[in-house]
Parts: structure tokens; sequence; C-alpha cells
């Protein structure tokens, strides 16, 4: 009989082997799993009542889908409900994020709080920026999945219950306050993960790569300026001036639109999955052909979902054809997904562990196929970041503990994290407008925590020591 393996007992801990006829084996041979949990968790479907549509257009599974949830509101749900709708409002001052007027958009309210939460959770300064609002993500994201479900495209957005101006932009979840500029932080996020723009401001690395920045004369938008589009120009802008913007935007300040350049790339996002908003028809008039454009400069090749596939919405064919969009924050459809958790002991060494069985659908690609060409918003790695590196061995383990695993896969993740400061903000005297301008880099901050993606029958253990963890 093969000595038990700890990231095994894991899984076997999953299947159920705490309770059934391998109880005896497991007690003596995995007694730390068995002692966390005498049988497998599974994620209900999410109560209608604890997940509010704000603005529901289209179905969850159809729909590319903002998920607000809250921070330091004491229990009171009815404020949460009330901030909550304002940013809606102040969402709908931008197109890409006016849900009420962009069919394929749906915002849902998380009506539910974490246990006590008087603010904790959530906090200011971080790495020693005042306005930098971080928050624990691995808390938030659970209480996203916990009230409004998960399998499905979404974008989490913590809406913290304090009138200080801060925010913050990261990969899989956003922060902001209810300070009266911050929403327009968090649109400016949803720029990058929604809809793969990149950072026109000159601290930012958007390069030629990016749709929304170019090289000296603009050829990427030439149609649009021949179109007589107004306002679109060729700004020096992106990545301390090597590479070039349209025009002033919300990528670059704080008070500023999408513009047309940046609206038309939105648009090809929308149109991928079968939508066409209204603010998207002027980029199919005068000439000008948005399938057209999207194809040659932002779908790479791939085919947007079929009509026919999107009368089978929800099924494997329609999930997996919505997995191949290349704009913002890739997904991937798994089939049997289970969520495991990667955390950072008091000793500095990382372990692994099974968490609960998750239902099937689209899953951020990077929580299943590891984060080894991870990059945020076309920024440059950092060689902190490329140093801080956790290695995973993906083996696959039989239902029975008495057989041996096999590895079938290697996973890296980073135990630091791209986090984006929010604009700074300045009040002119004379008019009182607020003007705000993305002035400092990207931050690097530390993981203790990292939820992954594996399918049934899998299991992970540690496959290299983390030196710069």
């Amino acid at each position: 009989m093969p000595e038990a393996n700890a990231a095994d007992c894991e899984y076997w801990r999953g299947l159920g082997n705490c309770v059934n006829e391998y109880r005896a084996w497991m007690v003596v041979n995995c007694p730390c799993a068995c002692a966390a949990t005498l049988a497998p968790t599974t994620r209900s479907p999410a109560s209608p009542v604890t997940c509010v549509p704000l603005v529901q257009t289209v179905a969850k599974e159809a729909g590319i889908n903002i998920i607000l949830v809250p921070s330091n509101f004491s229990s009171n749900m009815a404020l949460f409900l009330e901030k909550a709708r304002w940013i809606v409002a102040e969402f709908s001052k931008f197109p890409p994020t006016d849900a009420v007027n962009a069919k394929g958009l749906n915002i849902w309210a998380a009506q539910e709080e974490l246990p006590g939460d008087d603010g904790k959770h959530c906090w200011y300064n971080c790495s020693g920026v005042d306005r930098l609002l971080c928050c624990d993500q691995k808390l938030f994201t659970g209480l996203a999945a916990q009230s409004c479900g998960s399998g499905f495209v979404n974008e989490l957005l913590v809406v913290h219950n304090n009138d200080k101006y801060g925010g913050a932009g990261g990969k899989g979840m956003g922060t902001t306050s209810v300070n009266e500029f911050s929403p327009q932080v968090a649109v400016h996020e949803l720029g990058h993960s929604l809809f793969g723009l990149a950072d026109e401001y000159s601290t930012g690395a958007g390069d030629q790569t990016r749709p929304n920045c170019d090289v000296a004369g603009c050829p990427k938008w030439a149609d649009l300026k021949a179109a007589g589009m107004p306002g679109v120009g060729c700004k020096q802008s992106c990545a301390g001036g090597k590479f070039f913007a349209p025009e002033l935007t919300i990528m670059d300040v704080l008070d500023a639109k999408f513009e047309e350049v940046n609206e038309r790339i939105t648009c090809c996002k929308f149109r991928f999955h079968g939508y066409v908003p209204g603010y998207c028809t002027k980029f199919n008039a005068n000439g000008l052909s948005l399938d057209t454009y999207c194809a040659k400069q932002i779908w790479n090749g791939v085919a947007p979902v079929s009509a026919v596939t999107l009368l089978q919405v929800g099924s494997k064919e329609h999930l997996m054809a919505r997995a191949t969009d290349p704009q913002g924050e890739l997904q991937t459809y798994v089939e049997k997904p289970q969520l495991w958790s990667l955390d950072k002991q008091p000793t500095g060494n990382w372990t692994c562990a099974y968490v609960q069985d998750l239902p099937e659908g689209l899953y951020r690609k990077e929580k299943v196929e590891g984060e080894l060409n991870s990059v945020s918003h076309g920024s440059r790695t950092t060689n902190a970041l490329k140093s801080a590196k956790i290695w995973l061995n993906i083996v696959k383990a039989n239902t029975m503990p008495t057989t041996p695993r096999r590895k079938v896969k290697e996973l890296l993740f980073h135990s630091l994290k791209n986090v984006e400061v929010p604009a700074d903000v300045v009040l002119d005297p004379q008019t009182g407008k607020a003007t705000g301008k993305w002035t400092l880099p990207d931050v690097m901050m530390p993981r203790n925590q990292i939820d992954f993606i594996l399918s049934q029958g899998e299991a992970c253990e540690i496959a290299r020591p983390c030196s710069h963890c």
C-alpha cells in the first residue's frame, strides 16, 4: 500500500472517502484531511433573493456580468442597494458600461455581506499609497459566488462604504469607495478587464500590441478619421510617449469619456457574443464595417459566437464558443470543475487543498491554466514577478486511496500580483471641476492565497519551492 500524499488526501476527502467505505483507511492514513471535514461540499445554485438584478438584459450565461458586493455596510443592505444603484447611474454616463442601453451587459448586487463586516476586510494606504483601497480577494470572491453563483463571465467590484476617495484595479476584482469620483476609477478598470484596453498614460505600458495604442500615424484607426469621426487623432501618450493614443480618454485621465476609437473596441466585445448596442451602430455607417474591423484588429482569426449557437444559451457548445473570446480577461470552459486553494503558511511554505465542487461553466483562464504568460493591462512583467513563482504538479488521482497518482501537467502561479493605483484627483480652484490623472505605476502586492480550478479527478502538490515568495 503506497504512502498517502497530502494532495491525494485532499482529493479523496472531496470524494467523500472520509465518510464512505474507505473511512477506516482514511482515518489512519489521512487523519488531517478527515479532521478538516467529514463530507464533500458542493456550491448550491445562488438564491435569487441574494443576487439582485440592478440591470439584466440577458441571461447570466449569455451575458457579460458585473457583480457588486458590499463592504462596511454593517448589515444595512438597503443602503448598499442605494449606493449600488448610484454606481449603475454613474456607469450609465459611459456607453460601454451603460447596461440599460447595452444589451448583453448585466449588473448585479450581492444582497448579503461577510459575517460581522465592519469594514475590516478593506483598507486604504496599500503599499503606502493613501488612495489605494485593497480588499481581501478570497473573502469577497467567495461572497460573490455564494450570492450570485459561478461558472459564467463576470467581473467583481467591491463597494466599500466610505466617503474617502479610493479604489484599485487587478485581475478578478476591483474596488471602489462611495466617493463621488471613485466609480470613474471602476469604469477605467472595466476598460481593462472587460474590453482589453491598455493604459494610455505615460507611466503605463500600453504598446502597439494593444488595440488602443499605436505607432506614429495611428493606422489602426485611420478609417475612423477618414469617415469624419469627431475628435479622432494621434496623440503621443502610451508608455511614456513611445506610442500613440487616439485622443484624451478615460484610459488616460479620470474626467474623460471612452471616445470613438475605444468605443469601437468595446463594441467588438458585445458583437463577439451576439449583441450590437445602440452606440455601436455608427461603426456600421459611412463606409465603416464593425465586423470587418473586429475580425482584423481584435478577434485574431477567431469567429464570433454564431447565430445558431446563440439559440443554445447555456449549452456546452454555447459556453465553449464564448470561451474563445480573445478580448479582456480570457475564459475557459470546464465541464466538471473543482475549486482548490493555494495558501501561504506561517512558515513561508505554500500548500494546496481541495475546497469544493463547482458548476459546469466558464472560469478565468488563468485560474484553470495558471499564470505562465501573465501580464496586467499589457503592462511590463517586472523582475519581481518573474522570480516570485509557485510551481504545482497536477496529478491524476484514482478514486481508490490504495492506487498511486500520476502527473498530468504543471501549473505556475505568482506570489505577487499587479494592482493598479487609482488616478490622483485634483480640484481646479477656479472652476471647481475635478481632474484626475494616473501618475503612479502599478504596485506589486504579496499574495497569501490563490484560488484555482482543477477538473474532477485531479489533485495538486507543490512542485518547486518558491525562493522569492
